[in-house]
């Protein structure tokens, strides 16, 4: 049986020193669905206790 790799994604926009959004996105491969789901849970309860000027615009994870 092969072996299964997910990634997990966070897209945000970072704001440059004239206060104009910019795109930003990070992404981990390689990770067991065990991984990815427990990086989505994590980012999920970290939202709800962030509160900065970053704007989350989504995150997830995927079979890769």
């Amino acid at each position: 049986m092969a072996t299964r790799n997910y990634m997990f994604y966070i897209e945000w926009d970072g704001f440059d020193e004239k206060g104009n959004a910019e795109p930003q996105r990070m992404v981990w491969v390689g990770l067991t669905e065990r991984q990815a789901v427990h990086m989505h849970k994590r980012t999920e309860d970290n939202l709800s206790h962030v509160r900065t000027g970053v704007a989350v615009k989504r995150f997830g994870w995927e079979e890769t």
